[in-house]
């Protein structure tokens, strides 16, 4: 500061005409925003004076904050949903919800019990496929037809042992009962009450008859 204050008195004494001042001081640029400089203290004023008295709309009114959100959230719903649609775990849970805000969205009014959790995961003692994986069974087809692996997609959509249930639900809900309708059918909120009771039904009569077996 005192190498400017010298520049300055030379300037002002001497007759070289115009001087650029070099410096690398920062200290000597900075000016603080409420030092009583009239300058600073004017603009400050006139700020104040716009904004209470403009009428016009202010300027992020043409890009909404709400909108803002709406386009960050699209973009982390589309990058979840590439992720979870290329992961290679949860493939029984993607034949039921295969989009991820389907799944948050509905999953939220749904009652965890367990034998939903084993419907939509397809773990548990709901399907000899599963009990197999883990040698608790030594076969993993259905009693229905030996050819057949018995997983919860099968059980529910295909298996003979529950074709009247099945057909019960489709009168009531005007909807089949199939794999291909399964995302269909949760998405109605006034299907998917029965739905999921007809799951915890089919489930609970899965586990018992794994038990016995």
């Amino acid at each position: 500061m005192v190498a400017l204050q010298r520049a300055i008195q030379r300037v002002k004494n001497g007759k070289d005409g115009l001087v650029n001042i070099v410096s690398d001081s920062k200290s000597s640029l900075e000016v603080r925003a409420h030092a009583r400089i009239v300058g600073n203290e004017h603009a400050d004023e006139l700020a104040r004076s716009t904004a209470l008295t403009k009428k016009t709309a202010v300027e992020y009114d043409r890009y909404p904050l709400l909108h803002a959100k709406k386009v960050i959230r699209a973009a982390s719903l589309e990058e979840w949903q590439q992720r979870y649609a290329e992961g290679s775990t949860g493939e029984i849970t993607k034949r039921f919800f295969p989009r991820v805000e389907q799944a948050y969205r509905v999953l939220r009014d749904i009652d965890m019990t367990y034998q939903v959790v084993q419907t939509l995961t397809g773990h548990g003692g709901f399907a000899p496929q599963y009990l197999f994986r883990f040698r608790l069974r030594d076969s993993p087809h259905c009693a229905c037809d030996p050819a057949i692996i018995q997983d919860v997609l099968h059980v529910l959509g295909d298996c003979d042992m529950f074709l009247r249930e099945r057909a019960a639900l489709e009168a009531e809900i005007g909807i089949q009962i199939s794999v291909r309708y399964f995302p269909e059918i949760l998405n109605d909120a006034r299907n998917r009450d029965k739905f999921i009771r007809y799951c915890v039904d089919i489930a609970d009569r899965c586990n018992k008859m794994n038990r016995d077996a």
